[in-house]
């Protein structure tokens, strides 16, 4: 039973001090302008300079996806992919080649008459053969359905993936069930559990207006090193939803430890039924989340932690302690997210760390809204609930202009779950402007509403 929820303009600052103190610099502490990006979406699929069109489908050049030498691709040239009426269980790998900014390599999806995309499809799905390494060739080439790969320095530069429907790639209900041709052969291996829509690993990568479902992650990458780089990752108006395994933690619609990330314009959301991954998980330096939908549900929607593979040289970055989360709209679901979002690194100790994100997340105009219940008995309802999970009092908030909801979607008999702005710590460089639910605490223990 829905019940409507009253607001009040932001007083609960004053109480938001009971274990982290105000940050002496806060007053000083302003959004970088620098991280509001213009954006222009370019969804043209036509070659560039000298480019060429290599056309794929029934009645093209190549009817298989797999015909295409990927690996002569130039900087202009495009790959077209026309939607048929069935699925191509096909797959991609784009390793060490290269475009330019002026003339980007382009695999582009163009729709049938109603607009459905092309649709790759991984059960079964065949794959070009390539000789990279033999670790490459063994292991790198089955992690995705497209795999944006490198050889040691020697990575892609300039790929853009658009209109395309990327799904199948997973293992996920963890018996082998979902499997793929090994390369060159008609042979079948099951797909590991981390298997992804797109896994990347270069330099200037952009995916634009795709929808990335049923796959173990929809979008994964790491930077692991000046060598084997991410670098200036861009997620344009994507459909990223229905990804993870079942019962399993370690896989997330989005996952990515890149070296600048800008999301603007998708829906992100919500995970496969059963999986526990986050809707949005980075490890990287520089993220810019703008003007995305998230829907539950999901472990967390926002999970910003520390570096992994690339700690030695992010955690260097001024923007690895920057974050930037804008004007998006947050859906939370029962049975989701206890926490909106998380900032500072998997462990929970509470203790400050060099390993941790010890900078600031900076959130302002978007709508937050937590939905839930609490009904002793009921497994399925929480007692409590946070919009921001802030690991230590060197994790730092820059809010103003958000929307604090939360609704009680719980049955007549149910009551509100404890609704708190922080979960335990936190720091505050600025917190104005905002309008929360009226029943809302400042911290997770917290009795008195604010």
């Amino acid at each position: 039973m829905k019940r409507t929820v009253s607001f009040a303009l932001c007083l609960i600052a004053i109480l938001l001090f009971q274990f982290c103190k105000k940050d002496s610099d806060s007053d000083n502490v302003t959004p970088n302008d620098d991280n509001h990006p213009d954006v222009t979406i370019d969804l043209s699929c036509e070659p560039v300079g000298n480019g060429i069109a290599y056309e794929v489908g029934p009645g093209k050049t190549y009817e298989h996806i797999i015909d295409v030498p990927f690996e002569d691709l130039k900087p202009g040239d495009v790959v077209r992919i026309y939607a048929k009426s069935e699925p191509y269980y096909e797959r991609i790998i784009i390793s060490n080649v290269k475009g330019t900014a002026e003339a980007p390599i382009c695999i582009c999806g163009v729709p049938d008459s109603e607009g459905n995309r092309p649709v790759l499809d991984g059960t079964n799905a065949a794959v070009r053969p390539v000789d990279i390494s033999d670790y490459f060739n063994e292991v790198v080439a089955y992690l995705g359905m497209i795999v944006i790969a490198h050889r040691w320095d020697d990575y892609p530069e300039h790929i853009k993936i658009k209109n395309l429907t990327l799904q199948g790639a997973n293992q996920y209900e963890g018996d082998g069930s979902q499997q793929y041709k090994i390369m060159g052969t008609e042979q079948l291996a099951p797909y590991g559990s981390g298997a992804a829509g797109i896994w990347m690993r270069g330099s200037y990568i952009e995916v634009t207006n795709c929808i990335i479902q049923e796959n173990g992650n929809g979008i994964f990458g790491a930077y692991n090193g000046p060598e084997e780089p991410l670098v200036n990752v861009r997620l344009y108006n994507n459909i990223i939803r229905n990804n993870g395994t079942r019962g399993v933690f370690l896989q997330h619609n989005i996952y990515i430890e890149a070296d600048s990330l800008i999301s603007i314009g998708n829906h992100i959301g919500p995970l496969r039924e059963g999986a526990l991954g986050a809707n949005y998980k980075s490890r990287g330096a520089g993220d810019v989340i703008m003007y995305n939908k998230l829907t539950g549900p999901a472990a967390r929607h926002f999970d910003l932690v520390e570096s992994q593979n690339g700690y030695d040289w992010l955690s260097k970055k001024e923007s690895f302690r920057q974050s930037y989360v804008i004007g998006n709209i947050v859906e939370g679901a029962t049975g989701g997210a206890g926490n909106i979002l998380h900032y500072g690194g998997d462990g929970d100790n509470n203790v400050p760390s060099d390993d941790l994100r010890q900078g600031t997340v900076y959130a302002y105009n978007n709508t937050f809204i937590l939905r839930g219940y609490y009904l002793s008995g009921d497994p399925s309802s929480l007692y409590r609930q946070s919009f921001m999970d802030l690991n230590t009092c060197n994790e730092k908030l820059y809010a103003f202009n958000n929307i604090f909801a939360y609704e009680n979607i719980g049955p007549a008999e149910s009551s509100d779950a404890m609704i708190s702005i922080f979960r335990t710590h936190g720091s505050l460089s600025n917190f104005s402007n905002n309008l929360i639910a009226d029943i809302t605490n400042a911290w997770y223990n917290d009795k008195t509403n604010g």
